[in-house]
């Protein structure tokens, strides 16, 4: 076996057995090296929008040392001359780019770099190679090169890849973690009978998060918070000026607020505290809990957190439900009269989607069951309107979920807004609306179906002014379709109706294909 035979069965061996980028690379680096005779051949990293450029891996011999971690201007390195003038091997640096102080200050003489793209054509770094000694490279270590910043841009793509998924794998945790508290705390709440117990199992379940350094319930006494344990006494003044704060005059809005947040404590407040280290100097997080009733306070939970969290957090929208589950409990145990109709509020929520209020896929097959039977004993029809949102994915790829969901709830609203007397617009789900209509018995049902079409259009398309952007949206697909006297199984006309939005739908995709483009979304 000769000798470059020998380093490509050793090439082969390496990129088969490689569980990550550097041990993909470093063989490479090596191999290059041998083939190149050069001193150094290093892998670097391009951040374009910071203009910097980082050795990730290098392999050094002789003289020249090009240190892992180094960082330079991307601006003026001789990487992005190669680049930009198409020159990737010279054995003349100084007579191209004599300019260069980097290139003079290390004595380069001999100097060669590839670009190394990730998959989607953004630039990831380079592979590179270079000696201060002027030396000969064969025009065929090009497509050396080209294979070897191949290999590497797959691993990185692979590593980026599974990275994106770690990520959003670690965010769903996160998502199922919060509900199952909330979802905890709702269930506690609905059959506890003591609020104070309650309380402690809820400051349990938030301080187990690991997020909070603390989690304490208090109490509500003579109109005065007080701690349950003796060790949290030193909180007490703490709680009373965020309470102050809070019912204020000046401050107090509305009494269903029952959620604080406070980026910054004084720390001399909480110097009882073993949690707060004493060395701490950032501003300590502080949420307050509270369970009111009747525009009066019960208790609550002070949490602290040395972490910032913001309003806009999912895991403050998480205590503010939280906060809501205790004050409906307090509220249900003080107004014991009054139970049913705070049953009424908890049926409300199980029946409708908590994102845009919008009643439910469940209120919606039953509410459609009850129409459908009414429509056998009085002849009437029922339109049923099928509406998916065309490119919502689009507006959640391009400005994220958090957008996506203010477009639904801004959408729901909009929908909401043009229903009539005995209409009933729903969230089926996910991006699909489904609106109720009962059809007119001396109108043309074909007609109606037409008017009821444009209607949704023309209140759905156009311009959404969002709280983060504001989106120009072509409008969804809808498919309408009527019952018949006959016709009793809710869910087999939704699916008559979803079939008749899908027809619309790639008849829509078939128009803007032929017509060249595709709907605005700014």
């Amino acid at each position: 076996m000769s000798s470059m035979d020998y380093q490509l069965h050793q090439l082969a061996q390496s990129v088969s057995h490689a569980g990550d980028l550097e041990a993909l690379t470093r063989p490479l680096l090596d191999l290059l090296q041998r083939i190149t005779r050069l001193e150094s051949t290093y892998l670097t990293t391009i951040d374009e929008v910071a203009e910097v450029q980082r050795i990730l891996f290098s392999q050094n011999s002789g003289n020249l040392l090009l240190q892992e971690g180094m960082e330079v201007p991307w601006s003026d390195t001789l990487c992005r001359r190669a680049l930009e003038e198409g020159r990737f091997i010279t054995q003349d640096v100084p007579g191209i780019w004599g300019d260069s102080e980097a290139a003079a200050e290390l004595g380069l003489q001999t100097y060669m770099s590839i670009p190394v793209r990730s998959a989607d054509g953004s630039l990831f770094g380079t592979l590179c190679g270079a000696s201060s000694e002027a030396i000969a490279i064969d025009s065929e270590v090009m497509d050396v090169l080209r294979l070897f910043s191949q290999l590497i841009s797959q691993q990185a793509s692979r590593e980026a890849n599974a990275q994106q998924a770690k990520q959003r794998a670690e965010l769903a945790e996160k998502k199922i973690d919060e509900m199952s508290v909330v979802a905890s705390v709702g269930a506690g709440c609905l059959s506890a009978d003591n609020l104070n117990r309650m309380i402690h199992q809820t400051a349990d379940l938030l301080e187990a998060r690991q997020l909070w350094t603390d989690a304490i319930p208090f109490e509500v006494i003579d109109d005065a918070p007080h701690t349950f344990e003796a060790e949290d006494k030193s909180c007490q003044p703490l709680i009373t000026d965020l309470l102050l704060h809070r019912y204020s005059s000046e401050n107090r809005t509305e009494p269903g607020l029952t959620t604080l947040l406070f980026q910054q404590v004084d720390l001399t407040k909480l110097k009882g505290l073993k949690s707060i280290s004493a060395p701490h100097q950032a501003p300590v997080s502080v949420v307050l809990i509270c369970a009111v009733a009747d525009d009066l306070l019960h208790g609550g939970i002070l949490l602290l957190s040395q972490e910032p969290i913001s309003h806009d957090s999912s895991e403050f929208q998480m205590l503010s439900n939280c906060s809501n589950y205790l004050s409906l409990l307090a509220d249900r145990l003080l107004h014991l009269k009054q139970i049913e109709e705070a049953n009424k509020r908890l049926t409300f929520f199980a029946m409708h989607d908590p994102l845009t209020t919008l009643p439910n896929r469940r209120y919606l097959i039953d509410e459609l069951g009850r129409r459908l039977s009414r429509g056998k004993r009085t002849d009437e029809q029922v339109h049923i309107a099928f509406i998916d949102l065309d490119k919502f994915k689009q507006i959640n790829d391009a400005h994220g979920h958090d957008v996506g969901d203010d477009f639904l709830i801004a959408f729901a609203t909009r929908l909401s807004e043009i229903i009539r007397a005995g209409d009933m617009a729903a969230r089926f789900g996910g991006d699909e609306f489904v609106l109720i209509a009962t059809a007119s018995q001396d109108k043309d049902a074909e007609e109606e179906r037409t008017q009821l079409s444009q209607r949704i259009s023309e209140a759905t398309r156009g311009r959404f002014e969002l709280p983060a952007v504001t989106l120009n949206y072509d409008g969804p697909s809808i498919g309408i379709i009527t019952s018949q006297s006959d016709d009793l199984d809710a869910d087999q006309l939704l699916s008559k109706a979803d079939a008749a939005m899908y027809v619309v739908k790639r008849q829509r995709k078939a128009n803007q294909g032929c017509a060249g483009q595709s709907g605005s979304l700014a």
